[in-house]
């Protein structure tokens, strides 16, 4: 245990008392670690997403459990039929249930952190991953969403300094327990408060009888573009106690933050991006390139309310996101197959309103693909990288350029010449960057996506209410 606390405050001695207190009251405690992926891995160029993990062994009810998940071996239990594709996993070299794991109606996951880099954003959310129907189409399918809101650096008032913990429970003598144990050990503790009802816990007995969900905590961790350090002083813990022990003692979970509406008016923001349209469109004339296709209007796509998701089997058809989080406002399109997307006399404009700048979030995320490449727009630069997996085309980004970022709407631009990129940009003001002709090829049909993250007041995404939808515009040039 003493390497574990090696970077803690205190030291280890309190730690391992701590531990004996709770095997006292009948805990069992199993030590596990915290995950990152490369910066740009799993899909933002400048972020990292994390998992707790722990041994097969004390997460799951015994080795068939995940064979079914992963493999869908129907001699192992009617129930082992994937009834939606299966997801990938976080990491690319690992299986299915790395990552994940099942809790019982009193457990709790706690991750611990010490003087972590500052972050434009950190989240921790506690997410069912896989999910068994129980009706007469038996089968597993992949939810991948979180019934409640996630902690993150506002909710949870984190404080990069200091050594945190994270408990996430739906059982409140548990988080009593935990809370009033650690205390002395880890300066600021903060809750994770699990809806009871919303989980499918494992209670001891034949999985196959009770059909318990696969859980995942997830982690998101956005760093500024100066500072790629990822966060290395931090471990899990898996805290069990048998059901036959106690009966389970359901937190009160508070309701889900609501979104709101801050500061400049939709309306407002509309005229802006009008304005700013109009004058895309007149400076890109000059150069006698004109709209080859109607304008598209994104379309917005948060999650308000994830408990429809979960309730009944497949109530909601969900494939389309990935690891979703109200932490975030959404807003996508797609360009027509039909249109022939960036030849090579093609420019590419996203015109939009730039959420931080209006104060409606802590950061925006801008990205283009296809099904070979993600551009990117990053704090001080625009990047494009090859897709490696077919999540990584669903990425976005960091801040809008020095340029535009202190502007409340922003213009961006892509396009495969690099006589294209200029000397339009600088009258409207917009960033622009050239495309690699190998990756984004004649006749590929591009999307975009949009997302704000965080509004300083709500302390969730933005509300669709409170946001212009970007615009994105095909200009071609003679």
């Amino acid at each position: 245990m003493v390497i574990f606390l090696s970077f803690m405050v205190v030291g280890s001695v309190a730690f391992e008392t701590s531990i004996i207190e709770l095997k006292r009251k009948g805990y069992e405690i199993s030590v596990g670690e915290i995950r990152f992926s490369r910066l740009g891995e799993v899909s933002q160029p400048e972020a990292s997403y994390g998992s707790l993990y722990f041994r097969d062994e004390v997460a799951f009810p015994d080795k068939s459990f995940c064979e079914c998940i992963e493999k869908n071996n129907q001699d192992i239990s009617k129930h082992c039929k994937a009834l939606s594709p299966n997801s990938q996993p976080l990491f690319s070299n690992e299986t299915q249930c790395g990552g994940t794991f099942v809790l019982g109606p009193s457990d709790a996951i706690i991750a611990i952190f010490a003087h972590i880099p500052a972050a434009l954003y950190f989240s921790l959310q506690t997410n069912i991953d896989a999910r068994f129907a129980t009706t007469e189409e038996n089968g597993v399918w992949y939810p991948q969403v979180a019934p409640g809101d996630a902690v993150n650096q506002l909710s949870g008032n984190i404080s990069w300094n200091d050594t945190f913990a994270i408990i996430s429970t739906a059982d409140a003598t548990t988080a009593n327990d935990l809370t009033r144990t650690l205390a002395p050990v880890v300066p600021n503790i903060i809750l994770e408060p699990l809806n009871f009802s919303a989980f499918r816990f494992w209670y001891g007995n034949d999985w196959r009888d009770e059909l318990p969900d696969t859980i995942r905590t997830l982690l998101r961790f956005a760093v500024p573009l100066n500072n790629n350090t990822l966060p290395t002083q931090s471990f899990s813990l898996l805290i069990r106690i048998p059901p036959s022990t106690r009966n389970p003692d359901p937190l009160n979970v508070p309701a889900l933050r609501p979104r709101i509406k801050t500061g400049n008016t939709t309306e407002n923001q509309i005229t802006n991006l009008s304005l700013l349209s109009d004058a895309v469109i007149s400076a890109l004339a000059k150069m006698n390139c004109y709209q080859v296709e109607p304008t598209i209007t994104m379309t917005p796509g948060n999650i308000d309310d994830p408990m429809p998701l979960l309730q009944g089997d497949l109530a909601v058809n969900y494939t389309s996101v990935h690891y979703t989080t109200r932490d975030a406002y959404y807003a996508s399109a797609s360009t027509s197959p039909h249109a022939k997307v960036v030849p090579l006399n093609d420019i590419l404009v996203a015109v939009g309103a730039a959420s931080t700048a209006l104060e409606k979030s802590t950061f925006d995320d801008l990205a283009i693909s296809n099904e070979n490449i993600s551009c990117f727009l990053q704090l001080g630069r625009l990047d494009c990288t090859p897709t490696q997996t077919d999540r990584s085309s669903r990425g976005s980004a960091a801040i809008f350029l020095p340029q535009i970022q202190n502007e409340t709407a922003f213009a961006v631009a892509w396009a495969l010449r690099k006589e294209f990129c200029q000397p339009w940009v600088e009258a409207v003001p917009a960033a622009c960057t050239v495309l690699n002709t190998s990756l984004f090829f004649p006749d590929s049909n591009v999307s975009a996506l949009y997302r704000a993250y965080l509004n300083p007041i709500s302390q969730v995404g933005a509300s669709s209410l409170d946001m212009a939808l970007p615009r994105l515009f095909s200009f071609r040039c003679n």
